[in-house]
């Protein structure tokens, strides 16, 4: 290396030293700063699971009083009205609709008895029409002879 680049070397280190120290310490402060502030928020994330946590166990101290409520209610007041209920659907309504399906398996059987002489009916009509027709017949062979 020569002199001058030697030289042209140590001025440009001049020049910009002032400058990398002033990086360097604002980088640092930046550094601190940031190291302030993550402890900071870990200190809020504590207070916040410790407040979490006594929140949670609010709540399950009056969740779980309200749950036996409702059991409690569940067993004294909605199984009952339950049981009553079927009692009614055994004793009362099933009786009934065994009577409606009964009563109506009876019309289903006298309908196909109507239907069934209807029928007859129609066909006694079409041989009396057959009959007709040949007696029209026999009577207009007597009597054209």
């Amino acid at each position: 290396m020569n002199i001058d680049t030697k030289i042209l070397l140590d001025e440009i280190e001049k020049r910009l030293e002032p400058k990398f120290d002033h990086l360097y310490h604002s980088l640092k402060s930046e550094i601190v700063e940031n190291r302030k502030q993550i402890e900071e928020n870990r200190k809020g994330i504590e207070e916040n699971s410790s407040s979490i946590s006594e929140i949670k166990l609010s709540l399950e101290n009056e969740i779980r009083p309200a749950i036996s409520e409702i059991k409690l209610s569940l067993d004294n007041e909605i199984r009952p009205e339950i049981k009553d209920l079927r009692l009614s659907l055994e004793n009362e309504i099933r009786p009934k609709i065994n009577l409606l399906a009964e009563g109506h398996s009876i019309l289903n059987r006298k309908l196909d008895q109507i239907i069934s002489r209807e029928d007859e009916n129609d066909l006694a009509k079409l041989h009396i029409s057959v009959l007709e027709t040949r007696v029209d017949r026999l009577e207009e062979a007597v009597f054209t002879n």
